[in-house]
């Protein structure tokens, strides 16, 4: 930085006191569960790669093959999206617990048969970018490029364009390509947060709703991660826990990451602790002992309007009703927090 320039980073968020996300039916935590639909997407020569992949799989610390095919990386990448799904959309599919899916276009494009089901089962599907590559080195105008290209696959394999983004493995340049863009009602590339929130953006305030990289199955595959499926849910159960404590003043969400190649392995889902009351999968907790007050949401959005519109509904788990909620652009450090019942939220910009 130069003498003069203003620091880009904010370093506090909503402070001491963040506001109040009044979630529907009272609860004190909703959970986002995301599927991220990478596989035929990664890396690989035959994409005009120049290199074979080497991210999040069970070879820790396989390094790229210039020129080369990785057939053993090639294969565990494949058991994602031909068995590994499939177990994940049965799992929540048989409980209709609303799924938010970051997908790879190209990867979409290679199985339309997912994609078809991803929407029988009504998920959301954002966008996790035309390739599942490293965008840090590209320059601005090339991943622009890609961004555009992504949301016309996307439209056209999934019947609608997307309307959040979660690069990923993105650049410095991200975020600020994904407001220009104009068609998103949220992006994902931030971990910044126990709520969402808002940035100033070129076309008016973007909303921003936090990732996660550590209630993430992608624990399974990097060094001193998650070895077992117990471990995973004891996890997830500490983290639920403590925001459901905070949230007796303060509620909170908590995103959950899985991936097909990962988690989709029989071994890697966590054993079956949930309450049979509960509209949770095995791998999460349900409401605590005693509690008359739903304990847990799943977070789904819609776009009713282009640019005009959001709604975040959820899904509680002693209730069917959904309500959306919002936290209004304005101040971000004090942003007004409510919920309007059956109705969309007007986005002001």
């Amino acid at each position: 930085m130069t003498e003069g320039e203003t620091y880009p980073r904010d370093m506090v968020g909503y402070g001491r006191t963040p506001p109040f996300a009044d979630w529907p039916a009272g609860a004190r935590v909703a959970v986002q569960f995301v599927i991220n639909y990478e596989e035929g997407g990664e890396n690989n020569i035959l994409h005009g790669d120049a290199a074979s992949e080497a991210f999040l799989s069970e070879i820790i610390g396989a390094a790229p093959w210039p020129g080369m095919r990785h057939m053993n990386m090639e294969s565990i990448y494949e058991y994602g999206s031909r068995a590994g799904f499939w177990r994940l959309h049965r799992m929540f599919a048989e409980r209709s617990v609303p799924v938010t899916v970051y997908a790879v276009a190209t990867a979409m494009a290679r199985n339309r048969e997912a994609v078809a089901a991803m929407n029988e089962a009504k998920w959301e599907i954002a966008t996790h970018g035309l390739k599942w590559i490293d965008y840090r080195d590209t320059p601005p105008d090339v991943e622009a490029r890609h961004l555009a290209e992504a949301v016309r696959i996307h439209a056209e394999v999934a019947g609608s364009r997307p309307l959040g983004l979660y690069q990923g493995r993105s650049s410095v340049n991200t975020i600020r390509l994904g407001m220009e863009e104009g068609g998103f009602v949220y992006c994902a590339d931030t971990y910044a947060d126990d709520l969402p929130y808002w940035l100033e953006g070129p076309r008016g305030p973007q909303l921003m709703v936090p990732y996660t990289l550590d209630a993430n199955d992608m624990r399974f595959a990097t060094a001193q991660g998650f070895n077992t499926g117990d471990q995973f849910y004891a996890y997830l159960k500490d983290s639920f826990d403590m925001l459901y404590a905070e949230g007796e003043v303060a509620p909170k969400m908590l995103s959950v990451g899985l991936h097909c190649r990962l988690v989709g392995r029989p071994g890697a889902r966590s054993r079956s602790r949930a309450s049979s009351t509960t509209c949770l999968p095995m791998i999460a907790s349900g409401p605590r002992p005693g509690s008359t007050s739903p304990a847990i949401g799943s977070r789904s959005t819609r776009r009713r309007a282009a640019g005009s519109r959001l709604s975040l509904r959820a899904r509680c788990s002693s209730s069917a009703s959904a309500a959306s909620t919002s936290i209004r652009p304005g101040s971000q450090r004090r942003p007004t927090t409510r919920v309007l019942r059956a109705k969309p939220i007007r986005r002001k910009d």
